[in-house]
């Protein structure tokens, strides 16, 4: 084996025939930018215990290593350093604080990553498209999940993943196509869950959300098409628009009183509702809110609704009662394809907008 070493530098690696395994001499403390990549053989690395940090991109496409076992006296790990491998295995280092973006992603095989307590942050993709994950512990020392830090890795289970108290932050498509994942318990003092965060994780079954949270933004829980149980906390002020776009196994959604805003296309598709009751205070049942919710029965909205926008019930097609004591203006579409609407209360109704009652079964 030819090593290529510059003041305890690792620059370049030249592996011999048929050589399957390397063993990194002591003394070295950095191994440089794309140092083994494309070294397809190689299935085993012993790395020194001198080494303090893997640069950018060092391991990227070994594809036979099999396991990637970091000494503790590694601190710094570079961007991508073991992403594209076959490793099914990784240790990280106890004196590593950052996982940096793409540093094990798209390693399909891998079941496991130690990850260290004293761990603060994963940035984006840092554990990204890891679909052979079985479980991850995420240390109670980590703070903030960056956005698309554990995209596409889909196959969390069974052992899925925790979501430790110290988490101040759970940035936007942090969880995106994690299919995988089973449930979500966000710890207290988590003050909103950001735009598209679990996006199309389709195996969610559970999402349990602390008081803390005031709003769940746009696309948040769009596309889970397992999830059946979300408990809304008291303090939640605001629904994003696509919050819940798609959830289609959700059954109930206990709206809280507190709540002050509703975004478009919430709750889109969502044909599992069967009734829901809208809180006092919400001035207007946005464009496409109840879209295509096919088991929607009934629904009263509160004196505070004024307005319901484009589309909003398009689709309902078993609703057959609906309450709009202070409604003055319905939009176009609003109530299209309701076939089993007969005689919506509207009192104070003064607009009605172009086809906002076509093919429903209102009597002239």
């Amino acid at each position: 084996m030819a090593f290529e070493i510059k003041d305890t530098v690792l620059l370049r690696y030249t592996p011999e025939e048929n050589e399957t395994t390397v063993v990194i001499p002591e003394g070295v403390t950095e191994i440089a930018e794309g140092a083994f990549r494309r070294m397809a053989n190689i299935e085993h690395v012993v790395l020194p215990d001198t080494l303090k940090k893997i640069g950018d991109y060092a391991f990227r496409w070994t594809f036979n290593l099999k396991e990637f076992i970091m000494p503790d006296s590694v601190e710094e790990l570079g961007r991508g350093c073991v992403c594209n491998c076959g490793v099914e295995k990784v240790y990280v280092s106890k004196n590593v604080k950052v996982i940096p973006p793409f540093c094990f992603d798209g390693n399909m095989n891998c079941r496991e990553i130690i990850l260290p307590e004293g761990l603060e942050e994963i940035y984006p993709s840092g554990i990204g498209g890891s679909r052979g994950l079985r479980m991850l512990h995420v240390p109670d020392s980590v703070r903030y999940l960056h956005r698309r830090a554990f995209t596409g890795s889909d196959s969390m289970g069974p052992g899925g993943m925790n979501f430790p108290k110290s988490i101040e932050t759970i940035e936007m498509l942090a969880f995106d196509g994690a299919s995988g994942l089973k449930k979500a318990e966000l710890p207290e003092g988590t003050k909103k869950v950001w735009k598209g965060a679990f996006s199309g994780c389709h195996s969610i079954q559970t999402v349990i959300l602390p008081e803390s949270v005031e709003e769940i933004e746009d696309r948040a829980f769009a596309y889970c098409i397992a999830l059946d149980s979300v408990a809304l906390p008291a303090n939640l002020k605001k629904i994003g628009m696509g919050a819940f776009y798609g959830c289609a196994n959700v059954t109930e959604m206990d709206l809280p009183a507190g709540l002050e805003e509703i975004g478009k296309k919430a709750f889109y598709n969502c044909t599992g509702i069967a009734e829901i009751t809208i809180p006092e205070g919400i001035k207007k049942i946005s464009a496409e809110m109840f879209y295509g919710c096919t088991q929607l029965t009934s629904i009263s909205l509160p004196s505070s609704v004024e307005e319901i926008g484009e589309s909003a019930f398009e689709g309902c097609i078993n609703l057959k009662e609906i309450s709009m004591p202070s409604v003055k203006k319905i939009g176009k579409f609003a109530f299209n394809n309701c076939p089993a609407l007969e005689k919506p209360d509207a009192p104070q109704l003064q607009e009605t907008g172009k086809l906002a009652f076509y093919h429903s079964g209102l009597k002239k």
